[in-house]
């Protein structure tokens, strides 16, 4: 009974750091608020973020500036920022890739313009994090020697097959050329009988003018 408990645990433990974890909050002006992640491997973290409660103080451009004031940002154990980005509307979502392993802050933090005023409490930002959104470098992916080995193939199966396409546009080429010397006998068979039904004819005529007198002798016509 322990095992199962155990089991059920670890699938616990498991599920939590997969789900996407809603993270409210107000947003500073005199400093960052920030979650921490560690990372023991490469990957990426996909972040999502959700601006609310601004609405009955900000319209119009007023909005906009105060996206462009609110940042977004992932920070590495030396302090640096990796990534940083503004607000692009009033909900996103985008991915960073880590690629080294180590601990890292992803912040928020409000810009205050000059003669600006503070964000009230009403205003909330939401952070969704989740890291088992699967990210791969390309370059690590598909190496060149495997492009090589691709594009070797290709031209031996290249060199497979010429010949019988080669044997192939022979067979049409003569296939081409027998049904064109067949249509060409046919035409000719077909002036022939033409030429000979016309001989026919003009041999029947001359025939019944030379010898119209001895049918009328014996009252043919």
């Amino acid at each position: 009974m322990s095992k199962i408990y155990l089991t059920h645990f670890l699938i616990l433990i498991s599920l939590f750091n997969i789900t996407e974890s809603y993270l409210k909050f107000n947003i500073p002006s005199d400093r960052a608020k920030c979650f921490s992640q560690e990372f023991y491997i490469t990957g990426t973290i996909l972040i999502k973020y959700v601006l609310s409660g601004f609405e009955k103080e900000y319209k119009g451009n007023d909005q906009k500036n105060l996206f462009k004031n609110i940042k977004v940002f992932v920070k590495n154990e030396k302090n640096k920022i990796v990534y940083e980005t503004d607000l692009k509307s009033r909900k996103e979502k985008f991915a960073v890739g880590i690629k080294d392993p180590g601990h890292y802050d992803i912040c928020a933090r409000y810009y205050k313009p000059k003669n600006g005023k503070e964000l009230s409490n009403n205003i909330l930002m939401a952070l969704k994090l989740r890291t088992d959104y699967g990210y791969k470098d390309i370059k690590e992916g598909l190496k060149r020697e495997d492009v090589d080995k691709f594009w070797t193939r290709i031209r031996n199966i290249k060199k497979e097959i010429r010949p019988s396409i080669e044997a192939a546009k022979i067979e049409l080429t003569e296939e081409d050329n027998t049904a064109k010397s067949i249509f060409s006998s046919v035409s000719i068979y077909y002036k022939l009988c033409c030429i000979q039904l016309a001989i026919v004819v003009v041999l029947t005529v001359f025939i019944l003018v030379s010898y119209k007198d001895y049918f009328k002798e014996i009252s043919i016509i």
